[in-house]
Order: structure tokens, then sequence, then C-alpha cells
């Protein structure tokens, strides 16, 4: 393709003719020409806006997994899971990709048909389409803008949390972590694992929406919650912190991980908590005891794994040991582990 804008015929057929999914909320969405998209936000509602990045997964396109690529449905889902941590309901979904001059015409055409899998999930509109090849860029990459709603009482930030709060955390960490990597390291990890271990790690992306435990946390007086992603529970936690202006205690041994985490990580020298831990919802409450049972009785896993303090020390316990946490490293995903 030529450097610059993707021509209109791109646009409509390979882009806009994958898109099905309408929300009442769009009054005017993605078309040829349309740079601007249009939101009714009902009365008493905020407008609530994330977006999500990253490098794209070239596997379709070349046949070889880049390394460190997303597929354009785990972007999604990464900027759904912020609007719902934030109390908000998706609407509506802004696409901008960035591409390569080798890109292909059918290529685009699967990654738009994907994109409006996951957004139709979610009864979310693609409101709007942009696409240019760039003439120095080697892998493709895109930015995902979601748009959402919510009502007055439902507006949650990490501004909310208060030291002494219960931290509770849903179902497991380092989930799409655990996905990236073993899909890069698929034939390494398969003549050393039984081939069942695979294959539940195939399904843990179905784990990777928070929406319904977020709904759930705001019926029993969740104060903040954040969704845990690139960086892992470490990472997690420190933003929490650092933007609530408290600090925490947080016992190690409580940190929910999946035994398949557990041996890919020690497979491939990886920290389990240092990996991107989309599906993960933090949450602070002043009952964690009465969150972790309702999310329960839902059949979503929940644990308390500590407490959020007066202080500014951010403390892991292990055991009988005890540190400071540090500063959030780069993810697991990111660095080659063998």
């Amino acid at each position: 393709m030529k450097t610059g804008k993707l021509p209109g015929n791109i646009v409509k057929l390979s882009m806009l003719n994958q898109l099905h999914t309408k929300n009442k909320q769009v009054i005017s969405g993605a078309a040829v020409g349309a740079d601007c998209a249009f939101l009714e936000i009902p009365q008493n509602q905020f407008c609530v806006v994330c977006s999500a990045e990253g490098e794209l997964n070239t596997k379709e396109m070349s046949g070889e997994d880049n390394g460190t690529g997303f597929t354009i449905a785990q972007l999604i889902q990464i900027c759904f899971n912020r609007l719902a941590a934030g109390g908000a309901r998706p609407v509506a979904a802004f696409f901008s990709l960035f591409l390569p001059e080798e890109t292909e015409n059918i290529w685009i055409r699967s990654l738009m048909a994907e994109a409006e899998n996951v957004c139709s999930l979610y009864s979310v509109q693609t409101a709007g389409v942009h696409g240019c090849v760039l003439k120095e860029i080697r892998k493709p990459a895109a930015v995902v803008n979601g748009y959402g709603s919510a009502a007055a009482d439902r507006k949650r930030t990490l501004k909310n949390s208060a030291p002494f709060q219960d931290i509770v955390l849903s179902k497991w960490v380092g989930l799409l972590g655990t996905v990236i990597l073993a899909e890069r390291y698929k034939e390494q990890i398969c003549g050393h694992y039984p081939a069942f271990l695979m294959e539940n790690v195939e399904h843990f992306h179905e784990c990777c929406s928070v929406l319904k435990e977020a709904e759930i946390a705001l019926t029993c007086k969740v104060s903040a919650m954040y969704a845990a992603s690139e960086g892992g529970i470490f990472a997690a936690l420190w933003e929490l912190s650092e933007g609530a202006g408290v600090g925490f205690e947080v016992d190690l041994k409580k940190v929910p991980l999946r035994q398949e985490t557990v041996e890919i990580c020690e497979f491939l020298g990886a920290n389990p908590y240092e990996l991107h831990s989309e599906g993960c919802l933090v949450m602070t409450a002043d009952d964690g005891e009465e969150l972790v049972k309702a999310l329960r009785a839902e059949g979503i896993e929940a644990v308390t794994i500590g407490r959020t303090t007066d202080q500014k020390g951010k403390i892991i316990q292990n055991d009988d040991e005890v540190r400071y946490m540090d500063r959030p490293k780069q993810d697991e995903i990111f660095r080659n582990c063998l």
C-alpha cells in the first residue's frame, strides 16, 4: 500500500462493511468522510473516555508471531475494562490504525471483522475508523478509544479509596500475559508440559473481561476499581496507591494465580506478579468480605489480599519476609524469556 491515508474504497470495503452493531447513543458514527462522531449522553450522566494502544500481532498477516503484539480483540477488551473500572458502560469505540507499506487489504478486513465481533458482544457501536500507512513503520499498531456513560452514583476514581479499606481481587493475576507467553513459546512449552496445560490456557481469554464483576461491585459499595493490565498486579497496586494517596499492606500468598500461570512462568523464568493481568479487577471497599461473597455468589472467584493504610509505604508480606515494593518494572511479555 502507498504511504498516507487509506483510500476511501479500502475504508469502505475492508473496514466499514465489517461493522454492523448499533447503539442508540451513537447518533452519527463511522462513515466515509466522517471525521467526527456524535454521541448522545443521557441527562445526569457523565461521558467517560479512555484508550488502549499497542503493537498488533502479525501472525495472521505474515504467519509469524511478532513477539509482543496484541490482537485487536485484546486491545478492545483492555479499553472496555478500563471503562468498567470507572463505573461506565461501554457505548462506542473509535479505531486508529498505523500500518506498514506491506499491509494487505485482506488483513485489514480480517482485523475489522475481529473488532466487530468483540464490540457486538457488548452492543458497542464503532463510531469511527481511521487508518494510515507510514513509510518508516515496520509493524502495525492501533489505538482504541472507548466511550461510555455513567450515572453520577456509579462514577468511580482511585481517589475514592481511603485508608483502612480492604483490597479485593477478582479471578486471577497474569491471565492475558500467560496467553501471550504461551502462544509465543508454544513449541517449547508443549515439549515440556502435557497437552492439557496449553488447552487450558487457550480458554483464559474467556476470563479477560471485568465488566460483570464491576457491575456487581457497584452494588456492594465498592470505593474504587482498577483494571489490572500491563505490569501485572504489582503495577496495579502501585497505581492504586499513587492514585489514591494511600499505602497498602498485601499478603503475597493470598494473590490468586492459576497453576498454568505458575508452571509457564517457572519454565520461562518470568515473574507472574509482573505479568499482564487483564481480567483481574482490583477493588477497595470498607467490607471486602461482603464484596467477595457477592462476587462468588455469581460464580466469580474473588479474595481479599490486604488493606490500604494511612502511610505511604507499599508493603508486601511473603511468609516471614516483609519488604517495600519497588517501582513497577517492564511487563514480562516485553522481554525475551528464553
